[in-house]
C-alpha cells in the first residue's frame, strides 16, 4: 500500500487551471495515482445521474473528445484534468467517482461535480447541491481525511486556489463588469479566500514530517502568464 500512494498527487480543484514543469513523457506516469476534487472545471461524468441541470451528457458536449462521446465533461474535449493526467503520462483517462470500480482507484478517481458555489442559494435553480455552509461542515472531515491520505504515505499534495471567476461569462453576465471586464467585488472574494488557504497549506508542511504540499496561484495563470504564477511549498 505505501509504494501505492508514495509520490502521489492530489490536486484540490477548486477551479483548476494548472502550471506544469514536464519536459519528457515516458511511457510510465510519472506518479503512481491521481486524485481529482473540483467543480465543473474538472467534472468528467458524476452529474449524469444527479437530479440536477448541471450536467452535460448530450451533444453538442463531447464533439472533440475522443468517440465524440458527451461523457459528462463541461466540454467540447478534453478538460483541465484529463490534460493533467496526459501529461503526467497516464494512458487512460482518471475515472468518475460515479463509475469507478474495483482496480480503476489504483491509478485515481475524480470526484468533480458541477454546479457547487459559495452561497447557499448558488445553484439552487439547478437542482442537488452542496451549499458553502455544508462544506465548512466538513472541512474538518477534509482536514482529517488528509492526514489519512499522509498516513496511507501521500506525500505530494497539489492544492490549486480558485481562479478569477469574477471573470466567468455567467457571473459577468449576471452581475455587470467593472472597467477590468470582471465583476470586481467576486474577484476580491476570490482573493481572500486564496490568501486563507496558503495558510493552510503552510500547515501541513509544518505538522506532517516529509510530505511536500504545494499551493498553486490560478490566478496569474488566469491572466495569461503561468511562468508568473506563485508555486507556494
Amino acid at each position: 500500500m505505501a509504494s501505492l500512494f508514495e509520490s502521489c498527487i492530489l490536486p484540490f480543484i477548486i477551479l483548476m487551471v494548472f502550471k506544469l514543469q514536464i519536459r519528457v513523457i515516458s511511457a510510465a506516469p510519472q506518479v503512481p495515482c491521481y486524485f481529482v476534487f473540483g467543480d465543473s472545471l474538472v467534472d468528467n461524468g458524476n452529474n449524469n445521474n444527479l437530479v440536477t441541470q448541471a450536467k452535460v451528457n448530450y451533444p453538442p458536449y463531447g464533439v472533440d473528445f475522443p468517440g465524440q462521446n458527451a461523457t459528462g465533461r463541461f466540454t467540447n474535449g478534453e478538460n483541465t484534468a484529463d490534460i493533467i493526467g496526459r501529461l503526467l503520462g497516464f494512458a487512460n483517462y482518471t475515472p468518475p467517482y460515479a463509475t469507478a470500480r474495483g482496480p480503476d482507484i489504483l491509478q485515481g478517481v475524480n470526484y468533480g461535480s458541477g454546479g457547487s458555489g459559495i452561497r447557499d442559494e448558488t445553484g439552487r435553480n439547478l437542482g442537488d447541491r452542496v451549499t458553502f455552509n455544508e462544506q465548512l461542515l466538513r472541512h474538518g472531515i477534509t482536514k482529517l481525511r488528509i492526514s489519512a491520505l499522509y498516513n496511507y504515505e501521500a506525500r505530494k499534495v497539489a492544492v490549486f486556489g480558485l481562479g478569477l471567476i469574477g471573470c466567468a461569462p455567467a457571473v459577468v453576465s449576471k452581475f455587470g463588469a467593472n472597467a477590468s471586464g470582471c465583476v470586481d467585488r467576486v474577484n476580491a472574494a476570490v482573493a481572500l479566500f486564496n490568501e486563507k488557504l496558503k495558510p493552510l497549506v503552510d500547515d501541513f508542511n509544518s505538522n506532517l514530517t516529509g510530505a511536500k504540499f504545494i499551493y498553486i496561484n490560478t490566478t496569474n495563470i488566469n491572466l495569461g502568464d503561468p511562468i508568473a504564477a506563485e508555486v507556494a511549498t
